[in-house]
């Protein structure tokens, strides 16, 4: 089963194009990033259980997922939650 973790953020710069849609494999999951007017909206869908390793809160398992996970390292470095982190699982 996953479970998807999304916010939207600031600070954040597109690699290439800033109006497309990125999304990346990453451990036991996937990233997504989508412009959304002067924001990000970042989410990951990972297997519930590797997910727990990254926390108790989902706070903590998005910023540490993003933080953590070596597929991703730098990529997300100094962005700011301009909402709480949104929960979606099945």
């Amino acid at each position: 089963m996953g479970t998807a973790l999304f916010a939207h953020v600031e600070n954040h710069e597109f690699p290439n194009n800033c109006g497309d849609i990125y999304m990346k494999l990453a451990m036991k999951g996937w990233v997504w990033r989508i412009p959304v007017l002067s924001k990000t909206s970042i989410g990951v869908v990972v297997n519930r259980e590797h997910l727990q390793q990254y926390g108790d809160t989902p706070e903590e398992r998005f910023d540490n997922y993003l933080q953590k996970n070596p597929k991703l390292k730098g990529q997300f470095e100094g962005i700011k939650r301009v909402f709480g982190i949104q929960k979606y699982s099945n």
